[in-house]
């Protein structure tokens, strides 16, 4: 029996009576061809509803009720599994949802009806191939694989096929939560938790600011009240950034500033959907993860970090890992592994531990394309 596995409620300005799906393209199989069409790799619904609800499904979903009026079919393949609306006048609310596993092909039915438009994605099958999907970095666009190793997967293998668990009991703990391995886990000087910080400001006196000029105290004051209402806006988001906001974003326009905060919030649901068992997770910088299709959420790709020598990132950094090198004096390792990424933000990317199908893929790109040269 089906599954709703993730919904997305959303809105979407109409112009010249169309709206633009991104995240999926090859289109295939489309009944009737003029709803639903695919212009040079971007994908535009031809309906003039902006209002739209996103389903994914385990499998093909039953029928909806008489309410409901089909609209148009299709198939199509996923680029991440993470997909989103938008206008071809502007860049959309910022809300986007996972679909499933990146490069399978999935079905499309989209509907009408009095609460606007209905789009239910569900699987159809693993289509991923190294020679098109993962393609290295500056190689010549002529050139093609003596042998491509295939990676074949079931939907049910992926940690997105399954519905996201129920949330936990609300806990009576304060403040921000504990943080494992990752470049946030920094203890900066100056910026210590008051109870953690030494004397009080009262056991020392006016203190070192009373030397400053006023020019610079007026410079701090103004810093703190835009950081105010930026904790303000943020909200319960403030200690999910992964870097930190915008310096100007209480400056910006409601319509941007909404946007960024949507896009943090589909960013962590999407980033629970990729790992509902609860998966140690840690941060990397951008660098770390050469990928010439972006640090999109999904994606699975190697990893090379330094590690300190006798505890290189402890529990973490496991799937396929490897030594790849020593500095003696410095006591470090430098250590690849296999990791999907989970979120990303400003040079900085959340990931865990890649799972079986997501290796897979991997070593079989990497075996595809080793004999290859430019």
């Amino acid at each position: 029996m089906s599954c709703l596995l993730d919904e997305l409620d959303d809105s979407v300005h109409i112009s010249y009576g169309q709206f633009m799906l991104h995240g999926v393209r090859r289109l295939h199989s489309v009944e009737p061809a003029d709803v639903i069409v695919e212009m040079e790799d971007q994908v535009y619904v031809w309906l003039s509803d902006g209002r739209c609800r996103i389903e994914a499904w385990d499998e093909e979903p039953p029928a909806p009720d008489g309410s409901w009026e089909a609209m148009a079919t299709a198939r199509c393949v996923a680029d991440t599994g993470v997909v989103g609306l938008s206008s071809l006048m502007s860049g959309g609310s910022g809300r986007s949802m996972l679909i499933g596993p990146p490069f399978f092909e999935y079905g499309l039915r989209i509907l009408a009806g009095d609460q606007g438009l209905l789009l239910r994605f569900w699987p159809i099958k693993d289509v991923f191939d190294p020679a098109r999907h993962a393609r290295p970095a500056g190689l010549a666009p002529t050139l093609i694989p003596a042998d491509v190793v295939e990676a074949r997967s079931r939907f049910g293998d992926w940690p997105s096929s399954r519905p996201l668990p129920a949330p936990p009991a609300p806990s009576t703990l304060q403040g921000r939560p504990a943080m494992g391995r990752e470049l946030s886990n920094l203890i900066w000087p100056g910026r210590l938790p008051a109870d953690q910080g030494g004397d009080s400001p009262e056991a020392e006196g006016v203190g070192w600011e009373a030397d400053m000029s006023p020019e610079w105290r007026e410079n701090q004051r103004k810093a703190e009240e835009d950081q105010r209402k930026i904790d303000e806006l943020l909200g319960d988001l403030r200690w999910k950034v992964l870097t930190s906001a915008p310096s100007d974003l209480a400056e910006r326009p409601k319509e941007s500033r909404d946007r960024y905060l949507n896009e943090l919030r589909s960013g962590l649901r999407i980033a629970k959907r990729l790992n509902p068992n609860g998966m140690r997770t840690f941060r990397l910088g951008a660098e770390d993860i050469q990928l010439s299709t972006g640090h999109s959420a999904g994606l699975t790709r190697r990893a090379w970090c330094w590690g300190v020598e006798d505890r290189p990132w402890d529990d973490t950094l496991l799937a396929s890992r490897e030594v790849l090198a020593r500095d003696v004096l410095g006591r470090r390792q430098l250590i690849t592994g296999i990791v999907t990424i989970l979120r990303s933000e400003s040079g900085v990317v959340e990931v865990r531990d890649a799972t079986g199908p997501e290796i897979e893929r991997v070593v079989a790109a990497e075996r595809t394309w080793a004999k290859t040269r430019d």
